[in-house]
């Protein structure tokens, strides 16, 4: 089965949110520091987020 163009901007445009939405959340509720886990999350949140907004151009011929 094939996917459209759009339809893998739309799940890395939500594993990025989700990435994203972890970071946030153990920001705000975490007491320790890990700057390894901040370091991956912030770089697989925009690799995602970064390719998805690609692909939606390449989807509309940008």
């Amino acid at each position: 089965m094939i996917l459209h163009i759009y339809v893998w901007a739309w799940i890395l445009t939500a594993i990025g949110i989700g990435f994203l939405s972890v970071l946030i959340l153990y920001t705000k509720y975490s007491s320790d520091i890990s700057v390894r886990l901040y370091a991956i999350t912030i770089v697989v949140a925009a690799i995602c987020l970064g390719f998805a907004i690609h692909l939606f151009l390449s989807n509309a011929g940008i």
